[in-house]
């Protein structure tokens, strides 16, 4: 019988500290910091991830949750360290994500908007006027297929 991976013992971190151990050490290494490497790559960047060095997670880690996770913006110990060295417009901005543009090259792809059925037709026209998201397009795009093989 395989055993299942076993993580090592967290359980005197606070539970917020606990799901930050976790996503860290599963989450962004196993997705997040690959995606960032596979895009930088495909288009000759560089890319330097901040905060990543050892001795510095383990730190945060040891702030205890209640200071950690206080103030009114995400990440305010963060802010107010540096607030006084970075501009506000670098600080309190929306959260931009990172995410690959799937919209786009749905929109622009050839079989696509060439798909056989009035239906899904309609369906493409409704992807490029943001009428329905992306991955239901993709859903019903793969269900055409599917059926038309």
């Amino acid at each position: 019988m395989e055993e299942q991976p076993r993580l090592p013992g967290i359980d005197y971190l606070t539970a917020s500290n606990q799901a930050s151990w976790l996503e860290t050490n599963m989450y962004m290494q196993n997705q997040l910091l690959r995606d960032a490497d596979v895009m930088g790559m495909a288009h000759g960047l560089e890319i330097r991830i901040p905060f990543l060095d050892k001795d510095f997670m383990q730190l945060a880690l040891m702030i205890n949750s209640d200071v950690k996770y206080a103030g009114k913006l995400g990440k305010q110990l963060l802010i107010d360290t540096f607030k006084d060295i970075l501009p506000e417009q670098i600080w309190n901005r929306p959260k931009m994500g990172f995410s690959f543009p799937f919209k786009e090259w749905l929109s622009n792809d050839v079989y696509a908007s060439e798909i056989q059925g009035k239906k899904m037709g309609a369906h493409h026209t409704k992807l490029k006027t943001n009428q329905i998201h992306w991955s239901h397009f993709f859903t019903l795009l793969l269900m055409q297929t599917y059926n038309n093989a």
